[in-house]
């Protein structure tokens, strides 16, 4: 089964030219990624208002330095958690001191470590 969600009634700022950005809007998520904007209404999509709320794109890092703990692996890393807490959806590591940040990817891939998604 599909996970769905609808944000509904938040101003959107979408990075489709066509859309533009809409001072009251509805986004459909599904399986973790923006799906549709304006979509039709979806019965089977969990709703989550966001009246008040600013919706918008997650942000990309080209150059991010993230920094994980070479040779142990952890649940959570800090630097994941703090890159997603900010908007950072996708990151990139241009250069780590380990191989670990491989291995970290394939986690956060398979849903056991909370991060952006990484290359």
């Amino acid at each position: 089964m599909t996970d769905r969600t609808l944000l509904r009634a938040g101003h959107v700022i979408s990075m489709d030219t066509s859309v533009g950005e809409l001072p009251k809007g509805d986004v459909l998520i599904e399986d973790g990624r923006i799906a549709a904007v304006q979509p039709e209404i979806s019965a089977d999509a969990e709703v989550l208002d966001m009246t008040g709320r600013i919706v918008i794109p997650g942000f990309v890092d080209t150059h991010a330095h993230l920094r994980v703990a070479s040779n142990i692996h952890r649940d959570v890393q800090w630097s994941y958690a703090v890159n997603l807490a900010y908007g950072v959806t996708t990151a990139r590591d241009p250069q780590t001191g380990a191989t670990d940040v491989l291995s970290y990817d394939d986690e956060v891939r398979a849903g056991n470590v909370l991060g952006p998604r990484i290359y």
